[in-house]
């Protein structure tokens, strides 16, 4: 392997394997600092895996998380299931979710919005979805009363999703603001279930461990999905399961307070991990363009959701290289702060050093699994691991700091 990929991998991945990672977690833990450990395995809508690969990938994440007492372990959906069966269930949930908001002029920021939805709304959305001929009074009436109830959950998806109603998302759905067209088959809810399987396994080893979960962001295709793989795993009063949202996504915010509207949950909150092939795929699939016109509005949506979580409580991990943001949410007390391992050291230790729950966000795996996907985020001229958004300017200031030179701007 040429030396670049090799200094690549020394400087930017924590070890190849749970021996190295404890010595360095204990290296890290003399100066107050945990972890977040993320096995570097993920897929795109182009790989070739079977469930057998997917078992693998589960074992080394169990093995991983029970090592990780007291610190997290982060987790990408697409390694744990087909990804284009993801994609094609994430398709069917945007839609159905585009739908509900239309008929229902839903108001993510409105407190109790389901308590004034009427059976007719109800009945026009199930009306909406592919396998709407199937559905019976009695079917329709009970939705109606389990989405109207008092404390029922903002999401309609946690109670009609293609797991508890499958015949309902079984066909085509419509292509929607930022997802393309898909044809969701009874092999796509297979793959689909054990996804939720295996990812709720590691929830409650997370359980029996004392380890936290945060379930990383990934492509817009698959994040439908994956935010309804978080929705639906258990609920457990500790650890809590973290969901990830890219502020530089438009749909971000509403997702989120939606979400925390739903469930008990942890954020962490990205600036972004996919922009270039973001808005690569929109133009190639003539959809709309998911992200902020530009940094500084991104910059604005990330500041507001700290705000926006921080008055209602929720747990937060604010995963950035900007102090700026850092120096926002210092006052909350259920907020951390995690910066990627070999970059803005500096910010880690004096996070630290103010007695505040501060933590590296530590990639392993293989040279031959980590490198590539360091490359990959190198190459999304943003975050190198799960979603922090940082370009190849600091990258490369990063590795000048790694022999001595300091960079003197740090940007995200």
């Amino acid at each position: 392997m040429p030396i670049m990929k090799i200094t690549l991998f020394q400087h930017f991945a924590g070890a190849e394997d749970l021996k190295d990672l404890k010595l360095l977690k204990t290296e890290l833990g003399r100066r107050n600092i945990k972890t977040i450990l993320d096995l570097a395995i993920e897929a795109d809508l182009d790989a070739v895996l079977d469930s057998s690969s997917f078992d693998k990938t589960m074992q080394r994440l169990i093995d991983t998380i029970q090592n990780s007492a007291d610190s997290f372990v982060a987790i990408k959906a697409t390694a744990l299931g087909d990804p284009r069966s993801l994609q094609h269930i994430a398709s069917a949930c945007a839609y159905a979710l585009q739908s509900f908001d239309a008929i229902t002029s839903y108001i993510p920021e409105a407190a109790g919005a389901q308590e004034k939805l009427t059976i007719t709304h109800i009945t026009d959305w199930i009306n909406s979805l592919p396998g709407a001929k199937s559905v019976s009074t009695v079917e329709l009436t009970d939705i109606h009363r389990r989405l109207s109830d008092k404390g029922a959950p903002e999401n309609p998806l946690m109670i009609v999703n293609p797991l508890s109603h499958p015949h309902l998302f079984v066909g085509d759905s419509p292509a929607c603001e930022y997802t393309i067209t898909a044809t969701v088959k009874d092999t796509d809810i297979i793959a689909f279930r054990g996804m939720l399987e295996r990812f709720t396994l590691l929830v409650n080893e997370a359980k029996k461990s004392s380890a936290n979960l945060m379930l990383d962001a990934e492509q817009t295709y698959f994040q439908p999905g994956i935010d309804l793989l978080h929705l639906l795993s258990p609920i457990h009063q500790a650890p809590v399961v973290y969901n990830t949202y890219q502020m530089y996504l438009k749909s971000s915010t509403a997702r989120m307070l939606r979400d925390v509207h739903s469930r008990p949950m942890g954020v962490k909150l990205v600036r972004g991990a996919y922009i270039v092939s973001e808005r690569q795929y929109a133009k190639d699939n003539n959809l709309h363009d998911p992200t902020q016109p530009n940094i500084e509005a991104t910059h604005k949506a990330y500041d507001r959701a700290a705000a926006l979580l921080e008055a209602r409580h929720i747990p937060l991990v604010l995963a950035t290289h900007n102090w700026a943001s850092i120096e926002k949410a210092i006052g909350n007390p259920r907020a951390g702060f995690a910066q990627l391992y070999g970059m803005g050291d500096w910010m880690t230790v004096e996070v630290a050093r103010r007695g505040l729950p501060s933590y590296k966000y530590v990639p392993f795996g293989t040279v031959q699994e980590t490198v590539p996907y360091l490359l990959r985020r190198a190459q999304e001229n943003s975050s190198i691991l799960g979603g922090v958004g940082i370009d190849l300017a600091y990258l490369r200031s990063a590795i000048m700091e790694r022999f001595g030179r300091r960079s003197s701007k740090i940007s995200d």
